[in-house]
């Protein structure tokens, strides 16, 4: 349904459907989620941007700027040119898709994407961008979403690269953690629900994704510099359908969050903020809410309290 709704994806789709069907006997076994569409376009684009450029007849200038481009791994300098765009525009523009761009901009951040410097105009050139005069902008707002998401979750971590990724950092433990300059923790994304549904995409393909966001949510537990990030963490987990049944969860702080049909069930979260959370629809029988914030929250169904006051009962939903 969301390709007859959506006629972007839909191209997405027959432009990756090769890569997809490539080997295959039988098409009806063959799934296919939103961001792996997103990546084969991605990869795609630039892919062929880098043999046009093999092939042009490049300034001397231009071919030694090229061949670093191609020690850096181009198809990775091109993503990253991509994901640090859509971030800016999220960041400075607050999600206004179309850039303005003049030679007198200076030094502003616009120079950082569209300045006379070689490198950025080679990954200019290469990026998914449309231009009218002055005026860029991703191809589609779809693609300013989806390189958004790549801040967050780099898609180079699956094509192996994940040395590559920004905004990560080694823990004692052997894992790696989400640095505190990606945008989960400076942006809300409880307004973008499409970006929302990017990443619990990539929760599912990739489990070092999910540990970082569980992470994220325990993390308020001593920073209180993390409560929007980790209100983005669970919305997001609970969107990719990760089960919180009998988890300790006390003292999280997920003011906002949407956790609608999340399932709770026997979870502890003695002390938790939940202001302004939405928890409509979400399994909560015999969740302990013992001192827990609950200023604005949304159930969806009336609830009762048990006697004592300190265990949430949710009313039990039917299964089909």
């Amino acid at each position: 349904m969301d390709l007859v709704r959506n006629p972007f994806l839909l191209s997405l789709t027959l432009e990756a459907l090769p890569t997809f069907t490539k080997g295959e006997q039988n098409l009806s076994t063959i799934l296919a989620s939103r961001v792996q569409l997103y990546n084969i376009f991605a990869i795609h684009w630039l892919s062929v941007n880098k043999r046009r450029l093999e092939s042009n007849t490049l300034s001397t200038d231009d071919r030694v700027v090229f061949d670093q481009l191609l020690d850096a791994r181009f198809i990775l300098m091109g993503i990253d040119y991509s994901t640090r765009l859509a971030t800016a525009i999220f960041e400075k523009q607050d999600a206004n898709s179309v850039v303005q761009y003049h030679l007198q901009d200076g030094q502003s951040w616009h120079a950082e994407f569209f300045g006379p410097d070689p490198v950025v105009q080679l990954l200019r050139d290469s990026a998914p961008l449309t231009r009218m005069g002055s005026l860029y902008r991703l191809l589609h707002r779809p693609m300013q979403e989806y390189f958004f998401s790549c801040a967050v979750s780099d898609p180079c971590c699956s094509m192996g690269y994940d040395e590559f990724a920004p905004h990560l950092f080694s823990n004692p433990s052997g894992g790696r953690l989400l640095e505190l300059d990606c945008p989960l923790f400076a942006s809300n994304f409880l307004t973008e629900p499409a970006i929302i549904q990017l990443l619990s995409e990539r929760v599912l393909q990739s489990p070092a994704f999910k540990m970082q966001l569980l992470h994220v949510i325990e993390e308020p537990k001593v920073k209180l510099t993390t409560a929007v990030a980790a209100a983005n963490a669970i919305t997001i987990l609970v969107r990719a359908g990760v089960a919180f049944h009998g988890q300790d969860l006390r003292g999280i702080r997920t003011p906002g969050a949407d956790i609608s049909d999340g399932l709770f069930d026997s979870a502890q979260l003695q002390g938790a903020n939940l202001t302004n959370v939405n928890l409509g629809y979400s399994w909560l029988r015999q969740a302990d809410l013992c001192g827990a914030r609950k200023d604005g929250i949304q159930f969806g169904e009336a609830p009762y309290l048990a006697p004592g006051g300190g265990v949430f009962r949710a009313p039990t939903r039917l299964t089909d």
